[in-house]
């Protein structure tokens, strides 16, 4: 029977993206290149979409246990300055999915008119959840927003501007 060798040590950052197969590698890439080596990871179909507008009000048990994972993980690292990395891709089927059950009632929930733009927003209303949450444990959190864009059969990673501290 094989063994593996355990990682030891703190980890640098949360991170929570998509469960997508097709996206797996350059998940890996891209936080490697962020200079992420020990990263712990929340993987759910949809990414961010369970606490994302008007979700809570469709699928309130998806809501409530992301965001009591999100807490439990940060409550369970108090000494690490956290580093939340939230990514979003085009063409993701769990936000498909979605949009297919529940497409008519999320556009009345939150104003959206193309399941690219409820991804972003969705990035910035997963940010404030994350923050409110992080702020009640550790001091100096940030958020990074990323969307992962499909160009030419690969991924590249825009970051999104976080909107939590613009002015209304």
């Amino acid at each position: 029977m094989s063994t593996y060798p355990l990682v030891t040590g703190p980890p640098d950052a949360f991170v929570i993206h998509c469960s997508s197969p097709r996206f797996s590698q350059a998940f890996d890439n891209f936080l490697k290149d962020l200079g992420v080596t020990h990263p712990i990871r929340i993987v759910v179909p949809g990414s961010v979409s369970s606490i994302g507008s008007g979700i809570e009000m469709v699928l309130s048990k998806q809501f409530k246990t992301l965001r009591d994972q999100i807490e439990i993980l940060v409550e369970e690292h108090p000494h690490m300055t956290p580093r939340f990395i939230l990514i979003n891709h085009e063409d993701c089927r769990g936000y498909a999915h979605l949009e297919t059950k529940y497409g008519p009632m999320l556009r009345r929930l939150a104003k959206y008119t193309n399941v690219l733009e409820k991804q972003e927003i969705d990035l910035q209303l997963a940010a404030k959840v994350v923050d409110a949450i992080a702020k009640r444990y550790v001091h100096g959190a940030t958020v990074e927003l990323y969307m992962a864009r499909i160009i030419e059969g690969q991924a590249r990673f825009d970051t999104l501007v976080d909107t939590r501290n613009a002015a209304a």
